[in-house]
């Protein structure tokens, strides 16, 4: 982060793992402890006490046949949201599975995925700074790939 901080602007970070700590009951009990403490490490290397973190869940269908630990690593991300200032966790009810038991199939990532984690960007940024770096269809659609409703809505639909 800091070599990316060096030579660019760095306006938040998103979050998307945790399956390979479902996997183990040890790992998945102090998966909560262990993510909140990387956010406050992340934090301070940056200088940056409120860096905006936004966390995604794991899939419903990798709690359903994979992992068994997988609800726990779902719980720390909104424990997290709830418990330190500017994260937010982003639920991933009814995303479906890309094949592999493990990844967000494509359209599920540009359709719902992409309007669910703008809006979890606006509640850790605020709805001032979505406006000003995404101005309109073409901005939305070079962010996510999508168009934009109007230019305070988060991405809708696929092109």
């Amino acid at each position: 982060a800091k070599a990316a901080a060096a030579t660019g602007t760095l306006r938040g970070a998103l979050w998307h793992q945790g399956e390979s700590d479902s996997g183990k009951e040890e790992t998945a009990s102090t998966y909560r402890q262990r993510f909140e403490q990387m956010i406050k490490d992340l934090r301070a290397d940056l200088g940056i006490p409120e860096f905006p973190f936004v966390a995604g869940e794991l899939g419903e269908f990798h709690l359903r046949r994979v992992r068994a630990n997988g609800q726990t690593i779902n719980d720390a991300f909104h424990a997290a949201a709830g418990a330190l200032p500017r994260v937010a966790c982003v639920d991933a009810k009814d995303l479906k599975d890309g094949g592999d038991n493990l990844h967000f199939d494509a359209a599920s990532q540009r359709v719902r995925a992409a309007g669910a984690w703008m809006r979890a960007v606006m509640s850790v940024r605020g709805a001032a700074w979505f406006r000003g770096e995404f101005t309109g269809p073409s901005s939305c659609r070079r962010w996510w790939g999508v168009p934009c409703r109007s230019r305070s809505a988060p991405p809708t639909s696929a092109a």
